[in-house]
């Protein structure tokens, strides 16, 4: 169970006092739980468990290191990147984040917006956006996400995400506040809602636009957006922590469909691929389907800036004859990528049992009704 941080918590973190003590337990290597709670509680007394929580969460590296946090709040919060993203696309507006809970979207909506409203209605992680936000622009007030407290502002929301109970995809009720509600408490209103990736389109009817994002190749989130923001109907997002970015929609040009392969093997990013821009991401860049229902790329040239496999035997796939080439090749070291078949990759590579010294990878994938191989050679292409 994470720690519950109480109003008085936080007013200590916020302390001369506080700051001290996260300064000098931020320097215990708290390696071994028992033996660190004895050496917090031992410098900071009985404000020893948020002292411990905070030090620990500010350890994940995933916000700020001087802001404050939840374990939970922690875990939901936008990556930087991606808030900053969101933020650009409604710079120049009055922006009103209803579920702005430790401030991590608040901060960046502040630096472009015109202005900026934070609320929500938990009083520890608005206290905590209070000190995360300390120096923006924003306004914090306590209020429920469902009771309107500003009138034409953009609505951004992320609502927590309840337990999907294992289920791939997400339901409106899976959220809290609802999407549905949200949606109806705001119909007239410009609205953009962050949500888990796995949302099912049938459940925003509202939602003109629904954008996948990814962060250094690992799909984030996606967001939905009503139509007065939107620009397209469909759109995959893909930033990287050095600040680089590129975005396509399903505006953009589609592909040919399938085709023999060529030189290269290129997975997309999963936010191309959970959009549906497979055959346009396929167009932009020259290259084909191996199979139309499949997400593998090939082609002769690969992108720029991408890692791509550069194929040096094909063919029909067994795993007796897979295993024969691998031994053959001397491979030690296999990656496996694996789409249309029923193959669990680290089973599949336990099996092989490959001593080589050498390494490879391999795409096991269907064309048509056949299972296939491709034995490639993994490269980052410049760019």
């Amino acid at each position: 169970m994470p720690y519950a941080f109480t109003l008085d918590d936080v007013a200590f973190l916020r302390s001369a006092d506080g700051e001290r003590a996260l300064a000098a337990c931020a320097e215990l290597p708290l390696t071994d739980r028992i033996a660190g709670v004895a050496a917090v509680r031992k410098l900071v007394g009985e404000r020893f468990a948020a002292v411990l929580e905070t030090v620990l969460l500010r350890r994940k590296g995933k916000l700020d290191p001087s802001w404050l946090y939840t374990g939970d709040a922690l875990q939901q919060a936008s990556a930087p990147p991606v808030a900053r993203h969101r933020a650009a696309r409604l710079a120049g507006r009055d922006v009103h984040d209803v579920t702005c809970s430790i401030g991590a979207d608040l901060v960046e909506l502040a630096l472009l917006a015109r202005r900026c409203i934070g609320s929500d209605l938990d009083p520890v992680r608005l206290a905590m956006a209070r000190h995360n936000s300390a120096g923006s622009a924003a306004v914090l007030v306590q209020a429920d996400a469902l009771k309107p407290v500003s009138r034409d502002a953009v609505i951004v929301a992320d609502p927590a995400r309840r337990d999907s109970a294992g289920r791939r995809t997400w339901r409106p009720a899976d959220f809290a506040p609802p999407l549905d509600e949200l949606a109806e408490v705001y119909a007239g209103r410009d609205l953009a809602v962050k949500c888990a990736p796995g949302l099912d389109p049938a459940a925003v009817p509202w939602a003109a636009e629904i954008e996948l994002v990814s962060l250094d190749g690992q799909v984030r989130e996606a967001c939905v957006w009503s139509a007065g923001l939107a620009t397209a109907s469909r759109r995959a997002t893909v930033l990287r922590s050095d600040g680089t970015q590129w975005t396509i929609t399903d505006r953009d040009p589609s592909g040919t469909g399938a085709a023999a392969p060529g030189e290269w093997i290129i997975d997309p990013d999963g936010a191309v691929v959970r959009a549906g821009l497979v055959k346009h991401y396929a167009a932009r860049h020259g290259l084909w389907q191996l199979d139309e229902r499949i997400a593998y790329l090939t082609g002769d040239r690969p992108p720029s800036g991408v890692r791509a496999f550069r194929v040096q035997e094909h063919g029909p796939y067994q795993e007796k004859s897979l295993r024969a080439l691998l031994r053959a090749r001397d491979v030690g070291r296999l990656e496996i990528l694996v789409r249309g078949l029923d193959v669990d990759p680290d089973a599949l590579r336990k099996r092989l049992k490959l001593t080589g010294a050498g390494e490879a990878g391999v795409v096991l994938t269907r064309i048509g009704r056949s299972p296939h191989f491709f034995l490639c050679r993994a490269e980052r292409v410049p760019g």
